[in-house]
Order: C-alpha cells, then structure tokens, then sequence
C-alpha cells in the first residue's frame, strides 16, 4: 500500500513518467530507476560535444538520518559519456546531484539532479519526502547553499508542510522526534486552518516522551512558533531540573562566566564549568544556537597564562580546540608577538610548530561549518583559509629561526593558492632560494613577484643587482622593471581612484616637526601635498614606509608636491625622541610632523581627529591627498602589504590630486 501511495504521489509531483524520467533524460541518467539503500548506482552524463578527456568535478549530497552529507563522485569517459558507480549508504534517503560546471548540462532542471531513494521493501525510504520539501525551504535550516536557485525553485510553507507530513506519515518513528519543530512551523508559517490543533498534537507527543531534545524542542516550539513565553519556561523549568547536567543549565553556568568582570572570578567559574559541563561534541547545535564557545573558555584560561608568560600551558590545552580556535590561537599568541617583536621567533617556534601539527591533524576531519563541502572541495576550501593566515607567517616565522625546509614547504604550499600576490611571501621565497642557490627558480619567482606588483623594496634591489651583473649597468633598469609589471588596466585605475576619493575642504591645521618649527596649511596653498598619519605602535604603518620612500623619492625633483609623515596618536611621555629615533635610524627622508595634543587629552590626535569626524573615516595609516587650492580630493587607508603597489598608487592619487588642482 505504501509503495502505491508512493509511485502515485510522485507521479503528481513530477509528471506521470518520474521514475522513468532517466530514460527522458538526454544529459544524466542513473541506473537503476528506482535507486535503493546500500545498493550500487550508475550515474551516467551524456556530453557528445565535449571533447576534453579531463572529466569537471561531480559531487554527490546525501540525506542520511535527516542530516546532510557529501562525497566527491570519479568519472571515467567511455566514448562521449562519464560513468560513475557509486554505492549508497544504507540510511540514504534521498541525493543530489552537483557538477563542477552546470553550463555543460543541456538541462538545469532540479528533477533532473535528484533522485528519491527506496527501502528494500520498495517503499519511500527515510528521509526521501522531508529532504525533497525541505531543500527547497529556506526558512528551515536545511537548505544546501548555492545549490538551487531560491529566487525560482523555492516553495511555499503550504508544500513544505505537506512534504513533512508525509515523511512522518510514512516514518513516524524515526522523523516525529526530528522533524517535530520544523513541522510546527511550517504548519504555522503555511496559516493551516488546524495548524493549532496539530501543533498542540505535537508538543502533547514531544511532553511524553520527554528526552533532552525533546524537551528543547518543545520549547521551541512555544516560545519561537506560539509566543508562549510563560508555557516554554515552564518547560525550561522541567527540563533544567530533569537534567541537571544538561543544556539549559549548561547555557545558565556560561553565562554567568560572560557576564563576570573579576578576571580571577571568571577563571574560577570556567574551570568549575569545564568540570560541571565537559564538551561532548564540536558541533553541538545547542551550543552554536546558544553561543556557547568552549574555544572562547579554553582561550582565556591560556591568554591568562600567556600573560603571565606561561607559554608551555599551550600545550595542556592544545588538544582542546576546535579547527576555529586553534586559527585564532595561532593569531594570538603567535602572529601578533612574531609581527611585533614581542617574542623571539626562536622563541615562538616551538609553540607555533605545534598549533600548526595540530591544524594539519584537524584538517583531516572536516570541521562542522565545512560539512556541505566534498573532501576535494574542502581540500581547497582549507588551503585557501591557511594560505594567508598561517601558511604565509609561519613560513616567516620558520625562515627567521633558522628552519628554511620547513619554511620552504609552507611558502610553496601558500604560493598554490596566492599565486605571487602576497609582497612579504614573495620576499620569504625569494630569500630561501637565494640562500639555497636556486638562482633559475628565483629569477621566475622575481618575474612573477613583479608582474603581480607585489615586491618589496629588498626583492627591487635584488632585481637590480641582477640586472647589473646580466647587462653591466643601471641603465634602463627603470624601464626594464616597469616592462615586467602586468598591464595596467583602466578598469582597475579608474576602481582605486573612486575606492579613495573624497572630496571637501582642508580643515586649517598647524603642527610642529622633528625640529620644533610650526608648519601650517596655509603656507602650503600653492603646493600639492600628502599628509600620511601613522603611529609608532601602528605595526602596518611602519611596514608601509619601504613603499612611501620608493613615492617620495618618485617626486624629490617636483618642487610642487610635498609629503609630511604626522605621528598620531601616541600616548607615553618620550614619544617624539622615539619617534626621530626610529627615522633616523631607519634612515628614512621623511618629513615628520607631530599631530597636537588638546589639554588634558590622553593621546596627540587633535588633527586627526577633526578629518575622521569630518568625513566620517578612521584607522591608520591613514594618508590624505590636498591639491594647491587645499581641497582635499583623496582618503587612502591601510596598507596591503606591497611596497611597489603602493608606490604605484601613491603616485597615481598624487598625479590626479595635481590634475583636480588645475580644473
């Protein structure tokens, strides 16, 4: 009887023809018609006009347990077709499928791409009727990102609704408990005349089989689809004392760990909570729904120790976090004290080689977040993530304390997905393989560097050297070096000048520099000037200056554009000794100035400040473009890391400040 009810309903949904529809199909069939749990499928795609041998990737989603799932799918070409035999997990009840380049399929039609899966009895299996309504549901939570078009393809709750129906219907057992909350709403969403009735129904089924999640569900229900705020307290009151140790008192102990300002307090209560509430599981819907961060509770009980320089505690904790926390321990407590010097790198080594072993380890079992990617699409999706974040200081980090093989490794691994359009990994390469004597390979490294303009001014002067020692001389080095950069596109000119623009009045403004003498905006009508506010502490300022000497030093010879660098921001009593004494020793020809410091102001922002207010902007480094009539026509903030491309860009704001200037 089931089987009928079920051949009959699909035959509405899909035309009277459903289950023979791979024979329809010009593009994909799957074989067998009627696909059954754990049994073998052929999946068959049809493509006479293409001609490569090299198949588009294919990947196969899985509703199993009411859960999706994903898994990579191998063709090989038999004459003008792909074949793939694939086997079906035993609790699947429903897929679909996914090809790397939908613009080969002569359909784009959803039926074409899925498939309902039977029991070996013949009858709908486990699953086949929620996933069909609930994929196309967005308001469910069951959604598979990017794989339909919702703007077309999506239903009304009315259909959602009725293909949950149907999946309890068929398995109340193992969908009632599940499905319970999405079914009370979307009967509530789809306005059903009984929906009361039935959702009273369901909360009766829920209270009497009062499990965890059956309680949470239930309350739920009340409290999100009924505004029953009273009846789902009351729940939360049953399932609190029920369960002790369970979810609601678990979200009650964090929260009074969040809301606790005495540091040694909250230390206390985390510890007593890690005790009361051990993690059970990463992907704990509770938790994520919640907020509930054991990663944010093993870091602060390590950034405790760290500030009181205890960094083996690293290695207690270690195995605690997530793929998530280990990216932002890593940060923490390695990039920022690598980036600013406040450890050794010899240091830092051993600390920053575990939490890497530890990431490589994660790796192999796919973070939760990641869950609806395929193993080969998580393969790229993890060294796209690391490539920048870990990949590219870590190979730093492992140049500097004498470890080239290794940083070898993670610069070539980082290279793969940034592809020379990161400057400081660029220049790491380009050391190792100098170093190692690879000269060939560092003559293409540098090509690639330049023709990205992402080159520091060490791989300019490498380049140079090259170029003397090839042809005798700097003559034409200028030419030679511009000539190796990609084209310049005018779509990318015209996308930084309007990315930067800002137009209004110069306030007045008067400053002192290095030598004590006042400079103010009068003086400067006439001139086209650039004003770059940076600070001594500001770590991406000062890593901007390689770039900013290459731009001064382009215009030292025009008398009309000047460049004052405005130290800002800082608050310790000898911040203009430390100042000049980093200039100086860096020896760079930078006209420094010093921004005012209001009475009773804690930092010497006054200039600054005003300019942030006045078009709503802030950060540094922060570099202002005044033409000769002292309107403002260009804002730049930040840094990307490029000494060259930013010299390029400088130069370009400054050549149409100048051009805004005449009009």
């Amino acid at each position: 009887m089931h089987s009928l009810r079920f051949l009959l309903i699909m035959g509405l949904v899909f035309g009277l023809n459903l289950l023979s529809i791979a024979q329809d199909t010009k593009t994909i069939t799957v074989t067998p018609e009627k696909p059954v749990q754990g049994e073998i499928i052929q999946i068959k795609y049809n493509a006479p006009k293409i001609t490569t041998d090299n198949w588009p990737e294919a990947v196969i989603y899985l509703f199993r347990d009411y859960q999706w799932t994903v898994d990579d799918l191998q063709f090989k070409k038999e004459s003008n077709s792909w074949i793939s035999n694939y086997k079906l997990p035993e609790d699947c009840g429903f897929f679909a499928l996914k090809f790397s380049e939908d613009s080969l399929l002569n359909t784009d039609k959803l039926m074409d791409r899925v498939r309902f899966v039977m029991d070996k009895n013949g009858g709908p299996a486990s699953g086949a009727y929620a996933a069909w309504g609930l994929m196309r549901s967005p308001d469910y939570g069951y959604i598979i990102p990017s794989y339909i078009d919702l703007s077309t393809e999506s239903i009304k709750d009315t259909v959602t609704y009725y293909w949950i129906s149907q999946e309890i219907s068929y398995h109340q057992k193992e969908a009632a408990p599940v499905l319970a909350y999405v079914y009370a709403k979307s009967l509530k969403k789809a306005q059903m005349a009984d929906a009361d009735v039935k959702i009273q129904r369901c909360l009766k089924f829920l209270m009497n089989n009062p499990s965890e999640q059956n309680l949470l569900k239930a309350e739920a229900i009340c409290r999100v689809v009924l505004g029953e705020m009273a009846k789902a307290d009351s729940i939360r009151s049953i399932n609190s004392e029920k369960y002790p140790s369970g979810a609601i008192n678990r979200l009650k102990a964090y929260r009074s760990i969040t809301t606790e300002r005495d540091q040694e307090v909250s230390i206390k209560r985390t510890k007593d909570f890690l005790i009361d509430f051990p993690q059970k599981s990463e992907d704990d819907l509770f938790n994520v729904r919640n907020t509930i961060s054991y990663d944010m509770l093993y870091q602060n009980l390590l950034i405790y120790e760290i500030m009181k320089d205890h960094y083996d505690a690293l290695f207690e904790y270690l195995h605690k976090f997530s793929f998530a926390g280990l990216n932002t321990i890593y940060y923490k407590i390695i990039e920022i004290p690598h980036s600013r010097k406040d450890k050794t790198d010899d240091f830092l080594y051993p600390y920053a080689k575990n939490i890497v072993e530890r990431i490589l380890a994660k790796k192999e079992n796919r973070p939760a977040q990641y869950k609806l990617l395929s193993p080969k699409e998580w393969d790229r999706e993890f060294e796209h993530l690391m490539a920048r974040t870990i990949w590219v200081p870590q190979a730093n980090l492992l140049r500097n304390s004498g470890h080239p093989n290794e940083a070898m490794e993670f610069a070539v691994r980082a290279q793969k997905t940034l592809n020379f359009t990161v400057a400081d990994l660029n220049e790491d390469l380009c050391h190792l393989l100098q170093d190692a004597g690879n000269i060939e390979e560092l003559d293409e490294v540098l090509r690639k560097s330049i023709y990205n303009n992402q080159v520091s001014v060490w791989m300019i002067d490498l380049l140079k050297k090259r170029y003397v020692e090839k042809v005798g001389s700097e003559d034409g080095f200028q030419v030679y070096f511009e000539s190796l950069k990609k084209p310049k596109q005018q779509g990318n000119i015209l996308e930084k000048i309007q990315k930067d623009k800002r137009q209004g009045k110069m306030p007045e403004w008067e400053m002192t520099d290095a030598a004590g003498k006042k400079i103010n905006s009068k003086e400067l009508r006439g001139k086209t000037y650039v004003l770059d506010f940076w600070a001594s502490w500001c770590g991406p300022c000062k890593a901007s200056f390689p770039g900013m000497q290459l731009a001064v030093e382009r215009f030292k010879n025009d008398t009309d554009v000047a460049f004052f660098f405005v130290d800002t921001g800082e608050w310790s009593a000898n911040y203009k000794e430390r100042v000049n004494k980093y200039i100086t020793d860096k020896n760079y020809p930078f006209y420094i100035l010093f921004d005012n410091k209001v009475e009773g102001a804690k930092t010497n922002d006054e200039v600054f400040s005003r300019i942030c207010k006045q078009f709503t902007i802030s950060g540094i480094p922060q570099k202002i473009f005044v033409d000769k009539n002292g309107n403002i026509q260009f804002i730049s903030v930040g840094y990307n890391g490029s000494a060259s491309e930013l010299a390029d860009d400088i130069s370009l704001l400054v050549e149409e400040t100048k051009k805004a200037g005449e009009e």
